[in-house]
């Protein structure tokens, strides 16, 4: 996010915002445990009506500065405290020190902090 502001590609910057509602979509039907996954073309019945609802009040991918960096934020506040509670049932360790690392150089480069309570 900060190269894309950085360097004026908000093209790129909307392309990622595309990979993260990927990555977003993919959690949220692990996050259901579905037996048989099938194609994205069955999302509705592999998602709950919450996780919809979440999907839907996102922002979509513009190619503009400050929307760029609104959805970036948006969809971190969605995805990492998700993510960060499924490698706990997980048993697995949260990457601290890169998210930690990450948000200060995103303070740094952009000025933005957190968009949720670690």
């Amino acid at each position: 996010m900060h190269l894309a502001a950085g360097r004026h590609e908000y093209i790129n910057g909307a392309l990622g915002v595309f990979h993260l509602r990927n990555l977003l979509v993919d959690l949220l039907i692990e996050e259901t445990d579905a037996p048989n996954r099938g194609g994205i073309l069955h999302l509705n019945r592999l998602i709950t009506e919450d996780q919809k609802h979440l999907l839907t009040s996102l922002p979509p991918a513009v190619p503009k500065r400050d929307a760029m960096i609104s959805a970036h934020l948006a969809y971190a506040k969605a995805y990492l405290p998700r993510a960060r509670n499924r490698t706990a049932r997980l048993g697995m360790d949260w990457p601290e020190r890169f998210e930690a690392a990450t948000w200060a150089r995103l303070g740094e480069a952009l000025s933005v902090q957190c968009p949720y309570m670690r």
